[in-house]
């Protein structure tokens, strides 16, 4: 099925001065919502409206799918581990998605879970590691004095003397 093209902005000269940004770019977001099933770009464009700020903050609506039975289904990404708080608030988003449409139009909401992004400031905000000094690893071979298997007072050593170097500054 061929896509319409979006329709032209009329050529007649407007008698009240300037239109607004919205009515130029109306046409074209009305064919691409549509093209994802979204009939009402309010839904895209006031999704923090209209599910609040806590859900907006969880999930992202995708698309809307009309298939077998009665209603659509609405498909939302949320990232990583919060999937699973979006799963269990699909009867909120259902209900105030529908409050939206202003009747039942969304009869399922679908969870897909994605890659959480990066966050690009991790790997500056780490503070570099630097092994112990020599002082902390004797006093972590002190504290692992008592036991007697020699792996377990190794591993007892090494753990004491990190620990021991936390907030040592050289």
């Amino acid at each position: 099925m061929a896509r319409k093209p979006a329709p032209r902005p009329s050529a007649k000269p407007r008698a009240r001065g300037f239109a607004r940004a919205s009515t130029l770019v109306e046409g074209q977001v009305k064919v691409a919502g549509d093209g994802r099933g979204f009939a009402v770009a309010r839904l895209l464009t006031r999704w923090e409206e209209i599910v609040g700020p806590d859900l907006a903050a969880l999930v992202r609506p995708v698309k809307v799918g009309h298939g077998k039975g009665i209603g659509a289904e609405l498909t939302v990404h949320a990232e990583g581990p919060r999937a699973a708080l979006a799963q269990m608030a699909t009867g909120r988003i259902r209900d105030r998605v529908n409050a939206c449409y202003g009747y039942r139009a969304i009869a399922r909401v679908r969870v897909t879970q994605i890659a959480p992004a990066p966050d690009p400031g991790f790997a500056e905000t780490r503070a570099p590691y630097m092994p112990p000094s020599q002082a902390a690893l004797a006093r972590g071979e002190g504290l692992a004095e008592g036991a007697t298997d020699p792996d377990l007072r190794a591993a007892l050593a090494a753990l004491g003397s990190h620990v021991m170097s936390k907030g040592e500054t050289r």
